[in-house]
């Protein structure tokens, strides 16, 4: 009788036990959506906010070598503003100057493309590798050489 009420009270307390357990929650975080680049390129204008290169240099002959190549860019240059667009089948990229420089259009058309991954850029007769490209910013890259002198350049743009 001993051993009834024993193993009656053992599993009134695996019952109770396994009762008062709740499956734990599963909290899902919603995926956001994935806009193409086509979209996040073509959507708005951008404006050149930084532009660097690995190795210090001087392009404007003033302050000497400096790896901050948008400080040594005219004014006219650096308030440019981009607008990537689509027209029929022909893409193109225009500058609007605020600011001309002389000699310069004030709307100056280039063509435009994606490689077919998406990760690089073809821009102006250049190829730009992509490294960053969402709603608000845009970071390319891209390699020349002026004798003596190469360039490895990092542009940033922002809407």
């Amino acid at each position: 009788m001993k051993s009834i009420k024993i193993l009656s009270m053992v599993a009134v307390m695996i019952a109770v036990g396994l009762l008062s357990c709740k499956e734990e929650e599963k909290t899902v975080t919603p995926t956001p959506p994935v806009i193409p680049n086509y979209e996040l390129i073509t959507t708005g204008t951008w404006k050149l906010s930084a532009r660097t290169n690995v190795d210090a240099v001087d392009i404007d002959g003033k302050d000497g070598p400096s790896k901050d190549l948008y400080s040594q860019m005219t004014e006219c240059w650096r308030d440019d503003t981009i607008k990537f667009d689509s027209v029929g089948v022909t893409l193109r990229a225009r500058r609007y100057a605020v600011k001309k420089c002389s000699g310069d259009p004030a709307i100056d058309t280039k063509t435009w493309s994606f490689s077919s991954d998406e990760k690089q850029l073809n821009w102006d007769g250049k190829t730009y590798d992509i490294k960053e490209l969402n709603t608000s910013k845009m970071i390319i890259n891209y390699k020349f050489s002026i004798p003596p002198d190469n360039y490895d350049v990092t542009e940033t743009y922002v809407h």
